[in-house]
């Protein structure tokens, strides 16, 4: 038994103890804008570096290889994702044009030189244009592992569960009786 006890302790500090490393997140963002409808999908690393960051408030990435998908298909392009210094918001666009453009809420915490993106929905809009003619668009910022892998917590609460268990039907002896 107390063998068994010791694997469970030590599952369970290997499980807590555990680094979490990023995690790889879907954005997509959608809306109507001067250049038609927009829908704009791509993947990263919740804490990817940026390829290169403007004045500190600016937070670059490119996507010279593909991976980022627009209307047009996939193509590559560049996203850039500003700070609350800048009004927060992001700008998407390929390599002819910008699809959208548009402030509203910082979508990372951290510096623009190493963000770290939430999960969640944001709406930015393009006053550019002004009063009713103004262009909302809604970023989802999504992790699609999220719901299928535990928590830490959770796989540490099962083993040791399943070590009590375990524990538990090892001790119980049952005694035959004879009428």
């Amino acid at each position: 038994m107390l063998k068994s006890v010791r694997l469970c302790v030590a599952s369970l500090l290997l499980t807590v103890s555990a680094a979490s490393e990023a995690a790889l997140l879907n954005f997509r963002f959608t809306g109507t804008g001067p250049n038609g409808p927009a829908d704009v999908r791509f993947s990263m690393d919740s804490a990817r570096e940026p390829s290169f960051v403007v004045g500190g408030n600016v937070a670059v990435f490119n996507f010279e290889g593909g991976g980022l998908f627009t209307p047009n298909g996939e193509t590559g392009g560049v996203v850039q994702f500003y700070n609350a210094a800048r009004n927060g918001g992001m700008d998407v666009g390929d390599r002819q044009s910008f699809y959208f453009e548009g402030e509203g809420d910082q979508v990372f915490s951290g510096t623009a030189e190493a963000p770290i993106f939430r999960t969640g929905t944001w709406r930015f809009v393009n006053s550019f244009f002004g009063g009713p003619n103004s262009v909302d668009y809604t970023l989802t910022i999504s992790d699609p592992a999220a719901a299928a892998v535990p928590e830490p917590a959770s796989w540490a609460l099962m083993l040791v569960g399943f070590g009590l268990a375990g524990a538990s039907v090892r001790r119980r002896r049952t005694a035959v009786r004879y009428a």
